[in-house]
Order: structure tokens, then C-alpha cells, then sequence
């Protein structure tokens, strides 16, 4: 069953918004490593790769929030 099936009314919604959340807070935590990139240049691909990651995976709830709102409201 695809997540977007699975998905829907407000308990949903609440669901989605504590996810994106966690999500926002990662972002953060990267974003404070990233401003000096010569502390972690052993590795600063990976944290860049990591952090483009969760920032797709955050645009994509809240687009799943936004038509689950849309479907509710």
C-alpha cells in the first residue's frame, strides 16, 4: 500500500507535521555543520549528500500534508 493511500484525516495531518518536524530539525543540525566547511572536509560530500536528502524527503510531506489538507478541508 502506497503511503499516500495509507494517509488521511487529521490524525494524518498531525502525523505529517511531527514528521516534518523531525525532518526541519535535521536540517538544522546540518545546516550548523555546514557553516564551516573546513571542519568536517573529510568528509563534507557526505554530510552535503546526507542534507540533500532529508531536505527532498521534507519537500515531499509537506506536499503529502498539503493534498491530504486539501482532500479534509
Amino acid at each position: 500500500m502506497e503511503i499516500r493511500q495509507a494517509l488521511s484525516g487529521n490524525e494524518d495531518l498531525a502525523i505529517l507535521s511531527s514528521v516534518a518536524t523531525g525532518e526541519q530539525e535535521a536540517l538544522d543540525k546540518y545546516d550548523q555543520l555546514l557553516v564551516d566547511p573546513l571542519t568536517h572536509a573529510d568528509h563534507l560530500d557526505l554530510l552535503k549528500t546526507q542534507r540533500a536528502g532529508i531536505a527532498d524527503a521534507l519537500r515531499e510531506i509537506q506536499a503529502w500534508y498539503q493534498q491530504i489538507g486539501q482532500r479534509e478541508g
